[in-house]
């Protein structure tokens, strides 16, 4: 699995610690407000999962799905299929 947040070289002039935030641990109550502010009719990307199918979670399948981003994010393996449509989403979607 190719991976994102190693697939660019560290910048020499950039402190680590800017990213300590952006890499914490996600607490369920920002996850599952960023779940509900997701808008509905959307394409689902390659992923094929909409956001009205997260919206819609139980409490078990959301834990889990917040197990596996803070999962990532403490490994450092993000796919880069993600980052991929994370950068496609900021420039086609503003």
């Amino acid at each position: 699995m190719a991976k994102c947040l190693h697939s660019s070289p560290a910048l020499p002039n950039v402190s680590a610690s800017l990213y300590d935030t952006v890499l914490a641990p996600i607490i369920l109550q920002e996850w599952s407000g960023v779940i509900s502010f997701m808008l509905n009719n959307k394409a689902s990307g390659l992923s094929k999962i909409f956001y009205e199918m997260l919206k819609h979670l139980s409490s078990d399948a959301l834990n889990f799905s917040l197990l596996l981003a803070n999962k990532c994010l403490s490994r450092g393996d993000i796919p880069a299929d993600w980052c991929r449509d994370a950068i496609q989403m900021k420039f086609y979607n503003p």
